[in-house]
């Protein structure tokens, strides 16, 4: 079983499965459209620099 994830690091990177992943600057715009509306997020890794999405949109704390 694996730990659970850090406070504030809930997405791991695909590549090498750190935590320490950031959320990307949008780079190509009809895909990161596109994967908006299936709820995924840029992100990108800061130990290795990929680049992917995430498997959901985050939660904002002071959604009312």
């Amino acid at each position: 079983m694996e730990p659970p994830a850090p406070p504030g690091k809930e997405v791991r990177c695909p590549r090498c499965g750190t935590w320490d992943t950031r959320p990307s600057q949008q780079r190509h715009v009809l895909m990161d459209m596109l994967m908006t509306i299936f709820q995924r997020e840029p992100r990108r890794c800061r130990v290795c620099g990929r680049r992917f999405y995430s498997c959901g949109m985050p939660k904002h704390a002071n959604a009312d």
